[in-house]
């Protein structure tokens, strides 16, 4: 979220020396000289003295309204606009014929953030003069921030008409259809500005921050300099360059750029949201809630930033007021504010219900459908021509997931195309999908409606989103219609909540019959577990001890590999009963930030648990060396409402039990699908006693776990779950028919795939 100036057209000293139509009585001739002093010395920029004149005047003749006016825009110009406004107030009063008046008086209540009256100061000044430009430009400003965009656009045509070279409002009429996701007029208006006056820095500014929106990051990188070049103060320009070098990843300079439009402008929370932002991308959690705290100070109504902190307090396992925050941001959510991305939900309550809310509210916020959607011919090619799209194909969990899904494809039937709009990589993961693609299309540099319209030009039939509202991901492009049919699947586990979205790939566990209501996609239902996962999958053939990974040699090993966020209270509760009840046994966790092993070994010895019991695990880079220390544990204990996805897959695939309580909502059911589909139902619990027990059970009958960890062995080579190829299969028939409605000229709709064997 960025901060476009707005440049307010009359910001001028508008002053009238002579008598007036109205028979004002002349100021006496000392008043006159002091007047064109204060002038004088205003335009010479010397306004201390000039507002000294000033107020020396009114002293003589309390209601002289060029004296007024000329006060009151020192006012705001020095930045105090509360007393500019109560200023221009009286001079308005005096001379309420004055177009000016009025419209310095709305520019002051506009930098109150008083808009609406703001708007009404406007509307006179364009009633008493049909011909003031700089009033339009103002009056679409407001129009703008309210939401008004086809008012504001009208306002600002009408400021030039009036006047044709008028780069402020050119600039500003960019920012407008930049709201309205009109980008190449924006980039128009822009440039048109910069034509008009080639050293206009905030047009300069505004056309960087629309570039590095379009992914043209070298052109991006040139305006915004010259922005910083012709205003070196110039904080937005500084803080849209770091938002730009934070996109490139380039994040120590990203850092610099930060914390340069934070010395010019200390309040700008803007500059600190962006900066939370980048420290999440390098993990560095701590640095993160400091900088999102400090947005709350400075705009306590900011959109997203309430979630965004809850999630990086959860990274660090800080949970403090725990159920208070819960309480607070979920009513948030449920009066539809924007009040924390949707994916951050998925970990703070299990209702699919609120879950679908915050994903409207977000998909409405932020990626609008297009108004102007690209046409579609239905292909002619003999093969069905699937699509996509994700910023992960490469060592990530959604590839190693999906990798031997793209190797199954039937290519005689199925053209498959990979859109990557991630980081260029060169790994195991990366190279398999490559090769199991017709075409691998890099378009990180391509703007969403770009990649729509490439996707359009090579007539996928099928666009299939893999990232969601996933870190990195790209739901403009679905919102620009890159294919005739879109589908949501596998990256992220939840409705996206928005109309350009058409289905969701799902089975009857994850979202049950009869829940549907909770999703704005229809759902397409595999007929076992929705998740695909690899029968290539490599498990490195060296087998760690247990002394080598840190773990006793002796006594019963829980283990959960999932990411820290994942861990709430309510959950860690039952860990600690666990393990209370199970002697000599440990809890082997994935949790690498330093501070959230401290906070959770502190939360242990809240709970009178020795934190020793603790044991976190050491990053592995090998994913084959990770999956074959999982086997050194006995059992994997799941967390809820946010499940175990990728790594409850791991561990089935390396023979480790997984022990879940089955949730209310799509996340929260993930383990569950994932048991059904290797026959183990046994494992699926309903409540948290049950959960406890049944863990605590397996922990103390040896013989039980090993008999189950054998049928777990067994049922690998057997049960539906790791049997690709005929995921696959069920995948394709689903993909052949939703296209077939599309074609029909039937609407979407859900669909039950039939199970092959």
């Amino acid at each position: 979220m960025k901060q476009l100036p707005l440049i307010l057209g009359c910001n001028g000293a508008h002053l009238m020396t002579k008598r007036n139509r109205h028979k004002e009585k002349t100021a006496p001739l000392g008043v006159a000289q002091a007047l064109n002093s204060a002038i004088s010395e205003y335009n010479a920029g010397r306004w201390v003295e000039s507002e000294r004149l000033c107020r020396a005047i009114l002293e003589v003749q309390p209601n002289l309204f060029e004296c007024l006016n000329l006060l009151g825009i020192i006012a705001a110009q020095t930045g105090h606009p509360k007393e500019a406004a109560n200023i221009l107030r009286r001079a308005v009063a005096s001379r309420p014929e004055n177009s000016a008046a009025h419209c310095n008086l709305g520019n002051a209540l506009y930098s109150l953030g008083n808009i609406d009256d703001a708007l009404k100061c406007y509307d006179q000044a364009v009633r008493l003069n049909p011909e003031y430009a700089e009033a339009y430009n103002n009056r679409g400003n407001t129009l703008r921030d309210l939401g008004r965009h086809d008012d504001a656009l009208k306002s600002f045509d009408r400021a030039l008409q009036i006047r044709e070279n008028y780069p402020e409002a050119y600039n500003n009429r960019g920012v407008a259809y930049l709201a309205a996701k009109r980008y190449e007029d924006a980039l128009r208006d822009y440039e048109h500005a910069i034509r008009i006056n080639p050293r206009y820095a905030p047009a300069y500014n505004n056309r960087g921050y629309l570039q590095t929106r379009l992914a043209q990051f070298d052109a991006a990188m040139q305006s915004l300099e010259t922005a910083i070049n012709l205003r070196p103060d110039y904080a937005e320009a500084h803080n849209n360059k770091g938002f730009l070098l934070a996109r490139m990843r380039r994040f120590e300079d990203a850092m610099k750029s930060f914390a340069s439009a934070l010395a010019y402008k200390p309040e700008y929370a803007e500059a600190y949201f962006n900066r939370a932002n980048a420290f999440i991308d390098l993990r560095q959690y701590e640095a993160a809630i400091q900088d999102y705290r400090r947005v709350l100070e400075l705009k306590p109504d900011f959109h997203f930033v309430d979630g965004s902190l809850w999630y990086a307090r959860m990274h660090v396992c800080d949970w403090k007021d725990f159920d208070d925050e819960v309480r607070r941001i979920s009513a948030r959510v449920a009066r539809e504010e924007p009040a924390t991305p949707p994916f951050v939900v998925m970990s703070l309550a299990d209702s699919a219900a609120l879950q679908r809310t915050a994903a409207t509210t977000f998909a409405r916020t932020l990626y609008p459908e297009s108004s102007r959607p690209v046409p579609h011919v239905p292909s002619r090619a003999t093969r069905l021509r699937v699509g996509y799209f994700s910023a992960d194909f490469r060592d990530h969990a959604v590839s190693h997931l999906a990798a031997g899904m793209f190797e199954a494809h039937d290519r005689e039937r199925f053209e498959i195309t990979a859109f990557s709009f991630g980081t260029e990589a060169e790994d195991d993961f990366s190279r398999r999908i490559r090769a199991a693609c017709d075409r691998f299309v890099q378009v990180s540099a391509k703007s969403d409606r770009e990649i729509a319209l490439l996707a359009r030009q090579m007539e996928i039939d099928v666009a299939v989103d893999l990232g969601g509202y996933t870190h990195n991901s790209r739901p403009g492009i679905f919102a620009q219609r890159a294919a005739p049919v879109q589908a949501a699947f596998l990256g992220y586990a939840g409705t996206t909540g928005a109309s350009w979205m058409d289905y969701l790939v799902a089975d009857s566990v994850v979202i049950p019959e009869g829940s549907e209501v909770d999703y704005s996609e229809k759902i397409l239902y595999l007929p076992h577990c929705y998740l695909p996962t690899d029968s290539k999958r490599p498990v490195s053939e060296t087998y760690p001890s247990r002394e080598a990974l840190g773990l006793p040699s002796r006594g019963f090993v829980f283990c959960c590999f999932n990411n820290a966020y994942k861990i709430t209270p309510d959950i860690f509760d039952s860990w600690v009963r666990i393990l209370s009840n199970v002697e000599d046994s440990v809890l082997w966790l994935s949790v690498r930030d330093s501070a959230a092993a401290a906070n959770l070994r502190r939360e242990a010895t809240l709970r009178n648990l020795d934190a020793d019991r603790l044991i976190f695990a050491r990053r592995i880079p090998l994913q084959a060396d990770h999956l074959a220390r999982i086997r050194a544990a006995d059992l994997f204990l799941d967390t809820n409402p946010y499940n175990a996805h990728t790594t409850a897959c791991v561990a089935l695939w390396v023979g480790v039990p997984v022990v879940t309580r089955i949730g209310s909502s799509f996340p929260g059911r993930v383990a569950a699908s994932l048991l059904q589909g290797m026959d183990l139902p046994e494992l699926i619990t309903s409540t948290t006693a049950q959960y406890e027990q049944l863990c605590i059970a397996l922990a103390r009958d040896s013989q039980r776990l090993s008999n189950l960890r054998l049928r777990l062995a067994e049922k690998r080579n057997t049960a539906p779950l790791f049997k690709t190829g005929v995921f696959t299969q069920h995948l394709e028939s689903a993909y052949q028919e939703v296209y077939a409605r599309y074609r029909d000229g039937l609407p979407p709709d859900s669909v039950h795939v039939p199970s092959v064997t």
